[in-house]
This record gives C-alpha cells, sequence and structure tokens, in this order.
C-alpha cells in the first residue's frame, strides 16, 4: 500500500477499486489543523472529509491541538500515533467534555476507529470510572446510539493512548461526537487526547439540488394542486431560503423546467414513473429519486371539511418536511419562531438511490396543541405539528362526551323533560328540582337514540372520517322502569370516576343501558355512511364490554380511557381497532404544573400501545415546556417511530435547544426525570396521570415537598447556572432563561410550603415573618410571569396561557381553564396576586394551593398560633 496524495487535507490510501478507501485524520497542519498551541474551531479545520469541528461542552472548553496555550506541551501528553501532533479536548471546567466532528455528507463516511487517552486532575480517581463516548448520526440526523469506551490510562494512570476498532454497518455519518465523561463530572474535569480518526470513505451518488448557494433544481406541482400540495410548497421554499438564502422555482406541470426536477404531490410525472402512494396508510409519505427526478408525495385528504379544516392526511407536506429534516438538518423543537434550528448551508443534495417511506405509527395525535399555537387549539396545521406527528391524519372528532351537544339540555330541558334521566321521580332538567344538572339522558328514549344518530351523521355529512359517540362526564343513570330493566347496574351518585366503578361490579353488571343504545346508534349510522367510523367511547360505567353485544361492527373503533391489559383483551376484538383517550399531561388534576411523564415512560408506553394495536391518541401535551421540553419532543417523534432510543431524542433536543449549554441541562432533565420516577413510580399501562392510584392525601403540595427537598432543588439550580454561563447564542441563552422560568415555579413554591411547615410545626413571630418572605418571593414571582408581553411569550413562552391561568386560578376550576389567558390578564393584573391561591378546583382530585399563598400577612400572626 503506497500513499500517493494528500487529498481534501486527510492521508487518502489509495486502494484497489475493489478494495475500501481510508481516511486518516492525524491533527496535522497540512490536513488543515493549526500549529501546536493554538486552537482550532468551527471556522477551521474545515477542509474534505471533515468540514468543521466544534466544541460542545457544558464547560468553556475549546478543541487544541497537542500543544496547549503558549505552546507548552500537556504534561504526560501520550505519544502521537501517527504524525507530529494530537488532538486535545477538555480544558477547564468540570463536566462532561464534548467535541463534534462534521462529515462532508457526499463523502459517504463511516467512523472505523480512532485511537484515544485521558489525564485526570486533582483527586479524581480515572481508572475505570473514567470513559469516552461516541454517538454517530446518520445522514437525516438521527442517532445511531452510543457506545461507550474504557481505558486511555498507562498502569500508572498516566494518558496513554488506547486503540478502539467499531464496527460499521454501512450506514454513512453526518457527525460523530466524542464525549469524554471524567469521574464525577459535576465536580472535575479531565484532559482527553484523541489521534489516528479512522474513516472509511464511500463517495455518495448523489443529486444536486443547491450548489454553491445557487439552485439547481425547478420545483413542479401537479395541475390544479389541492391546497395543502401548495402549503408543502410554501414550507420547502420558505425553509430553503432560511437555511440556504435562495428558494426554487415553483411551476405548474407542463411548463417549461431547468436543472433537476423536484416533483411535489401527485404529479402524473409521479404516477408515469410508478411512484405509487396506494399501499400507505394515515398520512404515510415517499421519497423517491428516479431518473434524476425527486419525488416527495404523501397520501393527503382532498375533502373539504366544514368544520376544523386543519383535519386530515397531509402526506405531501410530511413528504416535504421530511426532506427538509433529513437532508437541510431543520429541526422543529419547540412551537415557537426559536425553537426551530435550521443550519446554514450553500449545498443541498440527496442520493441518487433515494428510495425512503415514512408512516407513522399512529392516525392521530389529538386533543391539545402540543406543537401548534393557540389556546386550546389541537394540532395539525404547523410543520412541527405534522413531522412531531402532534396531527389528525383522519379527520377525527375524539373525545367522546357528545350527549352534550346531541341532545343539549339547555335546548331541550323545558320542552322535553323525558330525553333526560329520571333520579327519584324527578327528571334532571331545569324543569326538575334543579338540584342536579350534567346532561344526564333516558338511555330507553327512542327519540334520544334519533337525536345522537342525527348528531353523528351530521358530523359525518360535514367531513369527519371517525366520530365519537360517548355519554356525559360524570354519569348518573337513569331510573324510570325502561332504563332499569336494561341491566343491573345500579350506581346511583355523581361526580363518578375509575375509581369509584369496582372493577367486580362492572365486569359483573356492566352498563348495558349504554352500551345497547350505541350499539342501537352505530348500526343505524352504518346504513347511511358504511365507510365512517364511530369511535366507541369506553369510559367509566362504559370501561367494560357488555356481555349481551358479541361485536360493535366493522365501522366501530374502540376509544378506551382504560389501558390496563384487562380492559384491552376484553375489547381488543369487539370492532374494528382501538384508540386511546388518555390524560397524562392534564394539568387540572393534582400534577399541576409539575413534570407529570419522563421519556423514558412516554417511550415504553407509546411501545405498549403500538404493540398493543392502538392507532390513535386523544392527549393533553399543553403545559411547562421547561419540564416537558424533551418529553413532548420525544413523545412526538416516537409517535412516528416507536423503535427509536428515547435518550438520543432528549440529547438531540438539549443540542439543538440549549447549545453548549446541553450538557448541564441533561443533568437537569435527568435528575428531574429521576425524582418523579423515584417518587412516584408508575406501571406502563397506567396512563392516568399520577391521580386514580394515589392515596388522596398524596395531593399538589405533598408531591412537590416530596420530590423537591433542598439538596434536590439547589443541583437543580446549579445545572441551570452552568447552561446559563455556557450557553453562547442569544438563542440558547434564552431557552435556558425559560428553564428557569419554569423551575423558578418549583423553587419557590416549594420554599413557600416549607416554610408553612416549618411555622405549622413551631409558631412564632420569626417562622411567621419568615413565611411571609417565601410567600412574598412566590407573589414576586407571579408577578414577573403574569407581566410577561404576548410579543415576549409568542418567542421565549410557549403555552404560556395555560401557565399563566394555573398560576392565578384561585382554585375557580373550569371557567379559568376555558378562559383564555389575554381576557383574564386585565383582571388579574389589576385585582393583584396577593392572596390568591393556584390551580384548578377544591378537591383532592384537582391541581391546587392554597394556604399559605391564601393568609392574610398584612396582619399579626394569627392569636392561635401564638
Amino acid at each position: 500500500m503506497r500513499i500517493t496524495s494528500v487529498v481534501f487535507g486527510c492521508l487518502l490510501f489509495m486502494l484497489p477499486a475493489h478494495a475500501e478507501q481510508r481516511v486518516i485524520i492525524s491533527f496535522e497542519p497540512a490536513e488543515g489543523f493549526p500549529a501546536p498551541g493554538e486552537s482550532f474551531t468551527a471556522k477551521s479545520a474545515s477542509r474534505g472529509a471533515v468540514t468543521k469541528w466544534t466544541n460542545d461542552s457544558a464547560s468553556p472548553n475549546v478543541w487544541l491541538t497537542e500543544k496547549g496555550p503558549g505552546g507548552v506541551k500537556y504534561e504526560n501528553a501520550p505519544k502521537p500515533v501517527s504524525g507530529s501532533q494530537t488532538a486535545v479536548f477538555g480544558h477547564g471546567g468540570a463536566g462532561v467534555n464534548a467535541g463534534t466532528m462534521h462529515l462532508n455528507k457526499r463523502g459517504g463516511y463511516q467512523l472505523l476507529g480512532f485511537h484515544w487517552g485521558y489525564r485526570g486532575n486533582g483527586n479524581t480517581r480515572p481508572g475505570g470510572n473514567a470513559w469516552l463516548e461516541v454517538e454517530r448520526f446518520d445522514l437525516y440526523g438521527k442517532s445511531l446510539g452510543v457506545t461507550r469506551h474504557h481505558g486511555g490510562l498507562d498502569d500508572k494512570w498516566d494518558p496513554k493512548f488506547t486503540k478502539v476498532e467499531l464496527e460499521t454497518d454501512g450506514t454513512p455519518l453526518s457527525r460523530v461526537v466524542f464525549r469524554g465523561v471524567p469521574p464525577e463530572p459535576h465536580q472535575y474535569h479531565g484532559t482527553f487526547f484523541l489521534d489516528n480518526v479512522i474513516l472509511k470513505r464511500h463517495p455518495i451518488d448523489h443529486l444536486s439540488l443547491i450548489e454553491n448557494g445557487k439552485p439547481v433544481a425547478t420545483v413542479v406541482v401537479p395541475r390544479d394542486a389541492h391546497k395543502w400540495v401548495m402549503q408543502a410548497v410554501t414550507w420547502l421554499n420558505e425553509y430553503i431560503e432560511k437555511a440556504t438564502g435562495t428558494t426554487f422555482r415553483v411551476v405548474t406541470e407542463g411548463e417549461p423546467t431547468s436543472g433537476t426536477i423536484i416533483s411535489v404531490g401527485p404529479t402524473k410525472m409521479a404516477a408515469d414513473a410508478g411512484i405509487d402512494i396506494s399501499d400507505l396508510k394515515y398520512d404515510g409519505c415517499k421519497l423517491v429519486v428516479k431518473d434524476d427526478v425527486l419525488y416527495l408525495v404523501g397520501r393527503d385528504t382532498t375533502m373539504v371539511r366544514k368544520v376544523e379544516p386543519r383535519m386530515g392526511a397531509r402526506g405531501t407536506c410530511r413528504a416535504v418536511l421530511t426532506f427538509l429534516e433529513n437532508f437541510v438538518g431543520v429541526r422543529w423543537f419547540i412551537p415557537t419562531p426559536q425553537g426551530e434550528v435550521i443550519p446554514e448551508t450553500a449545498d443541498v443534495f440527496v442520493p441518487r438511490d433515494l428510495n425512503k417511506t415514512a408512516v407513522p405509527a399512529f392516525a392521530y395525535s389529538d386533543g391539545r396543541a402540543t406543537y401548534s399555537p393557540g389556546f386550546l387549539e389541537t394540532g395539525g396545521d404547523t410543520p412541527a405539528s405534522i413531522i412531531n406527528n402532534f396531527r389528525d391524519a383522519v379527520t377525527v372528532w375524539p373525545g367522546g362526551h357528545t350527549y352534550y351537544t346531541a341532545v343539549p339540555e339547555g335546548k331541550y330541558g323545558k320542552t322535553h323533560p323525558e330525553y333526560f334521566a329520571m333520579v327519584d321521580g324527578k327528571r334532571l332538567t331545569a324543569g326538575g328540582d334543579g338540584s342536579i344538572y350534567g346532561n344526564h339522558l333516558c338511555s330507553t328514549n327512542p327519540d334520544v337514540r334519533n337525536l345522537l344518530v342525527q348528531h353523528v351523521r351530521k358530523h359525518m355529512d360535514d367531513g369527519t372520517e371517525w366520530m365519537s359517540l360517548g355519554q356525559e362526564d360524570g354519569y348518573v343513570r337513569c331510573e324510570c322502569d325502561n332504563c332499569e330493566a336494561q341491566d343491573n347496574f345500579r350506581w346511583k351518585g355523581t361526580g363518578l370516576r375509575w375509581e369509584d366503578y369496582q372493577d367486580t361490579t362492572l365486569k359483573d353488571t356492566p352498563c348495558d343501558r349504554l352500551l345497547l343504545l350505541h350499539k342501537s346508534v352505530i348500526d343505524e349510522v352504518a346504513k347511511s355512511h358504511p365507510d365512517h367510523k364511530v369511535l366507541l367511547m369506553a369510559y367509566a360505567p362504559t370501561a367494560w364490554p357488555s356481555k349481551k353485544i358479541d361485536y360493535y361492527g366493522d365501522n366501530v373503533i374502540i376509544e378506551l380511557t382504560r389501558l390496563e391489559p384487562e380492559y384491552i383483551d376484553a375489547w381488543k376484538d369487539k370492532g374494528a381497532g382501538l384508540t386511546a383517550n388518555i390524560y397524562w399531561f392534564n394539568h387540572t388534576t393534582p400534577m399541576g404544573l409539575n413534570l407529570h411523564a419522563t421519556p423514558r415512560e412516554v417511550a415504553a408506553k407509546v411501545r405498549y400501545l403500538r404493540d398493543n394495536n392502538v392507532v390513535g391518541l386523544y392527549q393533553y401535551g399543553q403545559i411547562n415546556w421547561g419540564y416537558h421540553g424533551p418529553t413532548y419532543y420525544a413523545l412526538g417523534i416516537l409517535m412516528g417511530d416507536p423503535s427509536l432510543q428515547h435518550t438520543a431524542l432528549v440529547e438531540e433536543f438539549c443540542h439543538g435547544v440549549y447549545g453548549a449549554g446541553a450538557q448541564s441541562m441533561i443533568a437537569y432533565y435527568n435528575l428531574l426525570y429521576d425524582r418523579l420516577e423515584q417518587c412516584l413510580p408508575q406501571a406502563v399501562d397506567d396512563f392516568s396521570n399520577r391521580n386514580i392510584y394515589l392515596p388522596k392525601w398524596l395531593n399538589t403540595t405533598e408531591m412537590y415537598l416530596m420530590m423537591y427537598p433542598p439538596h434536590v432543588l439547589k443541583t437543580m439550580q446549579d445545572h441551570l447556572d452552568k447552561a446559563a454561563a455556557t450557553a453562547a447564542t442569544d438563542v440558547h441563552k434564552g431557552w435556558v432563561r425559560h428553564a428557569q422560568d419554569c423551575f423558578d415555579f418549583t423553587k419557590y413554591l416549594t420554599h413557600a410550603l416549607i416554610a408553612y411547615r416549618g411555622y405549622q410545626a413551631k409558631p412564632s413571630e420569626r417562622t411567621w415573618g419568615e413565611l411571609a418572605d417565601r410567600v412574598e418571593d412566590f407573589n414576586k414571582y407571579r408577578d414577573r410571569i403574569v407581566g410577561y408581553e404576548k410579543s415576549y411569550t409568542d418567542d421565549w413562552f410557549p403555552a404560556h396561557a395555560h401557565f399563566a391561568n394555573w398560576i392565578t386560578a384561585d382554585t375557580k376550576g373550569d371557567p379559568e381553564y376555558y378562559i383564555p389567558w389575554d381576557k383574564r390578564k386585565p383582571g388579574v393584573v389589576s385585582e393583584g396576586v396577593r392572596g390568591m391561591a393556584i390551580g384548578f378546583g377544591a378537591s383532592y382530585y384537582h391541581s391546587h394551593v392554597k394556604e399559605p399563598f391564601t393568609l392574610d400577612f398584612t396582619k399579626p400572626m394569627p392569636t392561635a398560633s401564638r
């Protein structure tokens, strides 16, 4: 083997045509690296195989050549493996030291191996306690996993190069992250040495779309292209311009083109090329290169829906957004303009053998607009909501509780009291005794059945493919003779919840009166709309199927609210499929603004649902992005592909959102997530938002006292301080600031609760004064949050309206939940927050804290406490 030349700033071994080509990076000046003692950054060492090297450490480290500042050689630095110098990273500041090698994507590079060494500092113990992590990312920016390597030391614990050989499956890489992890990284640091990085080169046969900042492709759309195809093209050019500074010319099929062609949507040329999308479901899509044409096309719903037109399959949009993710590197981490990551690039290309199909695992994720702006909105009309899978790929009306709108008490209560439930001989309407309300119906009244049929049909006529059917909340049974004859279900009361229906009772005496009514509605609807689906809500009294009905119909999908295996088994063969109604992020329940679920939990739960053939999710993800950001992002991506690793998604989120502050934020989130799982463990089949099976004493106050003792709060604040100090850009600093805002709620709330416990344990003027100070700290925090202007929150505080409503709700319940913050804000600011409780509702089932915030500190300490 003979070295013939230096190519692209690296040593290229010229091998026979049938053998692999290897590139060895030795960190030499001839390869584009600086002379000894100088650092190299993103603006240097950017030739050929490696486009740039970046520092991604939480501490202010820089990548250095073998000699440190001033040309002084590092103490005990190992002898270079090849060439005359090595790379060094990890220079000052405690923590994990991370550096990234960004590769030329066209080269099709794979990492075969490298040499590394380690030197600790002070009283750290290296040995087996230090390691090097290597994470590889494919061309699409997706993590291929992390490998961990021990060694790097000789018998005297001096640094010694250890050889690492890696297996590769042939996947070309976009970047490689090297993370040096010293012992006790929160206290100490170490120096890591790298040399002789070996890459395998297999150049990619590519199709250029943009070269040197100039477009070399034309976008072609179908004649009479529908709205969402044109929306896809608009998004394509919007993000291409942000990334490259240019846009593609767009023409209608049949008009002249130049250069490469990008066919967007169901063009005739796509059909002629055999690009078949008939095998796709939901909003699946295909990205295919054929005969020098890039085809971006997906399954689209073209019908016009009279209500909520955002619903339906947007597969062509998904195809374009997938292209932007995979080949431009765009990411939508947080639903604000500042939450998008758009790398600048002068070149965009795709492999000529591209043939990618993407079909999300779930048909819909409805409930709240996790990735769409707006108060109490549902998703599907933004790039972030589509690509992160918080969208409805079928026109669906999930959620149950259709009695309210199908047979409204306000419309029929006085004219048709017979439509409503009879209790103690009186109808529960305004024409009855007025003591109980809630739209409770007489389930055997034929007119009630007809109104339910009309309601479902109307929505289907308006374009709803999957229409929900379910009883009201807080079910109260009708005691008329006809209803009572239907079953032996005899529960009587209001405010019923899952735990109130004992499983044995419900299984032995199911609520047949409701299920028989719903079955008759389903059968009637099937006559007029055989191609539509009824979403049959299985909730509270209907959580267990009737023994009188073997099968509900091919036009039925069961919407489960109980996801334990026995409930899934009971329903799985009763209809055409299953969906899930999940409240795991609902902040009206005791978790409130606290963390509700960890990325590990949502990964396990998504796989559990997928494995049990659940095809749709109705859920509430809408609050506290400072705690849930990585969880929401991981959940969204996993709803597309449940096989991905949540740890890689969390790291991707943190690096994209916090930049150089990522490692500190990863440590922050890991501690936060560990606390939730340690204090309030939850089974994989429990989707109860940590409410249903908790003892009643474990309310919002007790949860905060349990999860956040002072030492945990201090450590979390330490991580945030480090992230704030190391985040390099205004955007990254802005998101650390938002995380601080969300943590401050926990910190000031918990400090006030601890002070209140101290006062209760030992009442005195001193403890009363300390409590008053802690409550005032919390109120000043509330003043800050409610005082933010919309121009600020639109960029830096997603879901601010929900957050602000919760901390000022004063336990008033639903009205404060449903009124937009911009309508409540003037009154709250005028009234002031002092003396105001926090949270919705006052029962043990709600999230709320009254005392100490409702205490009057303008007066002396209560005499009863003296």
